[in-house]
């Protein structure tokens, strides 16, 4: 009995069957479609009992449902069923597929068929030289039950006496009115961002209109205005607060029985609105104490600067308020008071000539300068320099010269202060000086040169010294 085959056709059957594997493949099907009706999504438990299908719970959020079919109200479809299309090919050489297809059942309104588009009888294919196969293929195929699914979702509506409609519309008008009071009470928080941002203009134009006034008294003597004194000032300002926004939400949640929803609106309606009058009261005064912080904030600038600085070798105090307020008079004309206390002098050296017949020295404060007055040739074996009570002298030997002028030469540029030891360096540093102190101040300088004319075996001196009043090398420098 059965379909006699050849080798080739075999080859072909046991090809598509092969290919077509042990699995499951969904069948493309229509997908459920009805007019779907309000704006937030409500949902049903679809429950069968003695008097057929009934729905016992709604609820705005799903996963609130007792285990049970959910039914999607809005368009009235399931939630929570699979409601695919499946084709299997449940044996093939005599093994069982371990995918098979969904089972029939009532409580998920699912159906299964068994598909044989022919008869086949127990066939023996040879395939090669001695080899044979045996071939029993079974085929169902599996569907979700629309029109039972249907007519137990109208059941369930006429047996609860549900009103899709006016659940619906009633979810959508408690809904409406709860956001529509979260969104009254979120809008009532701008009412901060634009206190935040009149406070920023007018703490910027607040800080814009400060100026000071410099009152300068010098107490050195000696202030020549090259300090820049008012880039030791600092107007530093507040960073404002930032307005804290709280975003309002007055959720409908509803979880009741079909005939209760409505009444479980209008209920839940009410606690928004208390809610919301709570939360206002709230808003209202989280506004007012912003506004507070933000009077507060915007009230003053402080103003940073030390209370003495060192520039220019000047020594400076300052004194002045460390607060300019919004009340303030005249801001515009906020006085600072800069104290030029007294002055550092370094290197203090007065300018100096001295000569003889042959040598004529000169000395510009830094630098000595020698001029040989006669026609032979004078050779500068050494200088001292005197400083008060002490002495510094520069020489090479005996036999060396530290400069040699030729007849009626100068030789200029002689560096003498970088020459001086630390005695002499110290020796002419005044710190903290004023002009009424340097008044007072006298020095004693001068030079001694030791030079030889050419074809003269002795050495002769320049020497000379003299008191100097500070303030009036101080003057003249």
């Amino acid at each position: 009995m059965g379909l006699k085959m050849s080798k080739a056709g075999a080859l072909v059957v046991l090809s598509s069957l092969l290919l077509a594997g042990c699995g499951v493949s969904q069948i493309p099907k229509e997908k459920y479609s009805s007019d779907s009706m309000g704006h937030f999504q409500l949902h049903a438990s679809l429950v069968k009992g003695g008097n057929g299908y009934a729905f016992d719970r709604v609820s705005t959020k799903q996963d609130q449902l007792p285990s049970s079919v959910h039914v999607y109200l809005n368009d009235l479809s399931p939630e929570n069923i699979d409601t695919t299309s499946y084709s299997c090919l449940d044996r093939i050489f005599g093994f069982w597929n371990d995918e098979k297809c969904p089972a029939s059942s009532d409580e998920s309104f699912r159906s299964k068929s068994l598909m044989l588009p022919e008869t086949f009888g127990f066939q023996l294919v040879t395939v090669g030289i001695g080899t044979v196969i045996g071939v029993v293929p079974i085929v169902h195929e599996s569907h979700f039950d629309y029109k039972d699914y249907n007519q137990a979702v109208q059941e369930g509506l006429a047996n609860s006496q549900v009103d899709r409609k006016k659940l619906v519309e009633k979810l959508d008008e408690g809904v409406k009115y709860c956001n529509d009071l979260a969104n009254n009470a979120t809008e009532s928080e701008k009412a901060k961002s634009n206190q935040y941002s009149e406070a920023v203009k007018s703490y910027g134009e607040f800080k814009t209109g400060i100026k000071f006034v410099t009152n300068v008294r010098d107490d050195s003597g000696f202030y020549d205005s090259s300090v820049d004194l008012l880039s030791h000032v600092k107007v530093e300002s507040n960073i404002l607060s930032t307005p804290p926004l709280k975003v309002h939400a007055f959720p409908m949640d509803v979880d009741s029985a079909p005939a209760d929803f409505p009444r479980e609106v209008e209920a839940k309606m009410k606690v928004c609105k208390s809610q919301y009058d709570r939360e206002k009261i709230e808003v209202e005064k989280a506004a007012a104490d912003y506004a507070s912080t933000l009077n507060s904030e915007t009230s003053y600038v402080d103003v940073k600067f030390p209370e003495k600085f060192d520039e220019n070798n000047f020594h400076i105090a300052v004194a002045g308020s460390n607060k300019i307020t919004t009340g303030s008079l005249d801001r515009a004309r906020t006085p600072l008071d800069f104290t030029i206390v007294s002055k550092d002098f370094f290197s203090v050296y007065p300018k100096f000539r001295g000569d003889d017949p042959t040598v004529k020295v000169s000395f510009d404060g830094h630098a000595l300068s020698f001029e040989n007055k006669t026609k032979k040739f004078v050779q500068i074996k050494s200088v001292s320099i005197y400083y008060n009570d002490n002495i510094y002298s520069i020489s090479r030997n005996d036999n060396e010269s530290i400069v040699e002028l030729s007849p009626e030469a100068v030789s200029s540029g002689y560096d003498l202060v970088d020459r001086v030891n630390n005695v002499i360096r110290a020796e002419s540093n005044y710190p903290n000086m004023t002009a009424d102190l340097a008044k007072k101040t006298n020095f004693k300088f001068g030079f001694a040169i030791k030079y030889r004319v050419e074809e003269q075996t002795v050495d002769k001196t320049l020497y000379r010294t003299d008191r100097y009043n500070l303030y009036n090398v101080l003057k003249n420098s």
